[in-house]
């Protein structure tokens, strides 16, 4: 893994962490979940961690699809100081109420008419067009909701079966201890696992 910027640092004693092994078997479990897999945790291989931090904003915008107009919700993650922003979700809203979110997020006054959040919608429609191959034109914010956000990234490598085939995968788990809230960011293979020299 080449060297990441931000922050991140090893966790020492991380093979024998219980904590490290306890969020690398969340992790295993959170894709056993979404992708109907039955993924089998074996152990730790190495963990990094970055204390995260910046602006959670929860976008509501109108994109056309072949020329229907459709609303969107977007989650965009920002750290102006790092020159940073992430789409974190991108979604096609049905037909429903906005749940109340809850963890100090507030509606930012005025976003129809803020240039930096209209500038985050059409970074969230791109990034969209970009990964799903789309065609979505922005054409306007309906509403936008902020939150402070901090904690911990985790970055661990783990090793897990499939089918009896061991693998390594890579995870990023996002940690706000005081929360008790933890999320799998990324869940990736990343190739088979080496032969061990001893049992």
């Amino acid at each position: 893994m080449a060297a990441i910027t931000g922050g991140i640092q090893d966790v020492p004693g991380s093979q024998n962490s219980l904590e490290i092994e306890s969020l690398a078997r969340f992790a295993v479990e959170g894709y056993n979940k979404k992708e109907n897999a039955l993924l089998e945790f074996q152990k730790v291989i190495s963990a990094k961690e970055q204390v995260v931090a910046g602006t959670m904003y929860y976008i509501t915008l109108v994109a056309s699809d072949g020329g229907k107009k459709k609303v969107y919700e977007a989650k965009i993650w920002v750290k102006p100081w790092l020159n940073f922003k992430e789409v974190q979700e991108f979604k096609l809203v049905a037909r429903r109420e906005m749940a109340g979110i809850p963890g100090g997020i507030q509606d930012v006054p005025g976003s129809q008419n803020s240039l930096e959040i209209e500038s985050l919608a059409r970074f969230a429609v791109e990034d969209y067009n970009k990964k799903e191959n789309a065609l979505l034109e922005f054409q306007k914010v309906i509403s936008a909701k902020e939150q402070v956000v901090a904690g911990t990234m985790y970055y661990i490598t783990l090793v897990a079966s499939d089918g009896g085939k061991k693998k390594v995968y890579e995870t990023k788990i996002w940690v706000k201890p005081w929360l008790n809230f933890k999320e799998v960011q990324e869940f990736k293979p990343v190739g088979d696992a080496p032969a061990e020299s001893s049992a």
